[in-house]
């Protein structure tokens, strides 16, 4: 499945356009794989849907990241690490379309299901954490630490 890796790369590469026909090609080959429900085939989705996006379509990306979020409820219910994924790309999508209330809606919904499934500090949830300030507060960044963390006060030492 060499293509999967070659998406990878033309994307790193900075060629969006050939990223995404090879994501498509992926798509295509995970459906005939896997089927139409499938995690791989959500993914595939979501991978499409993020390409779409950067090629400046984020109206189709919303539609894609959509049926990803659809599958992925199909599958896991409604409390999954996978579902939160779905519904911060939506979020970020919708973000793009100007619906900032819808967006923030669909971020808070990831951002407490990755607290909850995931915890606090865990990069995925601190991720979430960056996308609802950038959504409520536009160009606003999330100061972050050495580690990559958001910077968190120290205690006092006791004495």
């Amino acid at each position: 499945m060499a293509v999967f890796s070659q998406e990878l790369q033309t994307s790193e590469l900075g060629n969006p356009e050939r990223a995404l026909e090879l994501a498509e090609q992926a798509l295509a080959i995970r459906r005939e794989l896997f089927g139409g429900r499938h995690p791989d085939t959500a993914r595939s989705l979501n991978n499409v849907a993020g390409y779409t996006s950067k090629l400046g379509n984020s109206e189709r990306a919303l539609e894609l990241a959509e049926q990803a979020l659809g599958i992925r409820r199909e599958l896991f219910g409604n409390q999954h690490p996978a579902i939160a994924i779905s519904l911060c790309s939506t979020a970020a999508y919708l973000r793009d379309l100007g619906k900032p209330d819808k967006a923030y809606s669909r971020a808070k919904a990831a951002y407490d299901m990755q607290r909850q499934l995931l915890g606090a500090e865990h990069p995925d949830t601190l991720r979430t954490a960056r996308l609802l300030a950038q959504i409520k507060r536009p160009g606003f960044r999330v100061p972050s630490s050495k580690k990559g963390r958001p910077a968190r006060k120290r205690r006092k030492q006791r004495k």
